[in-house]
């Protein structure tokens, strides 16, 4: 018996072809695992503009570091642009780095709604009602569900 490799196209014509699907772009960002949001995170490289980054921004508070990583790295390869995030950087400073990403986001496409409203509430209350962000501007289709934003830690000074 001789095994073969399968390339990705090959496997996934397989899985179609055996009544298997792969799971909706939108269903492994929700993920309950971190490689497969990350996976997901290179798909959204030939998504249409606008939709794409939102997803990106939201995935920007992961409570994965490593899917952190890769949301603000694909960002970058999108825009251009960094706006102060780091992954594994300190919950106060990243959290504020979204809010920059949210105005962002709200500037580029201002037509784009409220996207990040989900968001900015859960921001909102991880730092105990301090978090100021600008409003959003009105609805579209194409809005984003949140991943949610970890529990706030003791953190020491600075980034590690």
């Amino acid at each position: 018996m001789v095994l073969r490799v399968i390339s990705g196209a090959g496997l996934a014509i397989l899985l179609l072809l055996a009544g298997c699907e792969r799971p909706t772009l939108r269903a492994r960002l929700a993920s309950d695992d971190p490689k497969v949001r990350i996976g997901a995170i290179f798909d959204l490289t030939s998504a249409p503009a606008g939709d794409a980054e939102a997803q990106l921004i939201y995935l920007l508070a992961d409570e994965d570091e490593g899917v952190r990583f890769f949301a603000a790295a694909a960002l970058y390869r999108r825009t251009g642009e960094r706006l102060g995030f780091e992954a594994q950087g300190r919950l106060r400073d990243r959290i504020e780095a979204i809010e920059r990403w949210i105005g962002w986001h709200a500037e580029t496409y201002p037509n784009s709604g409220p996207l990040f409203d989900d968001l900015k509430r859960d921001l909102d209350s991880v730092l105990g009602g301090s978090a100021s962000v600008a409003p959003a501007p009105a609805a579209t289709e194409g809005q984003c569900a949140s991943r949610g934003v970890e529990a706030p830690k003791e953190e020491g000074g600075g980034s590690r």
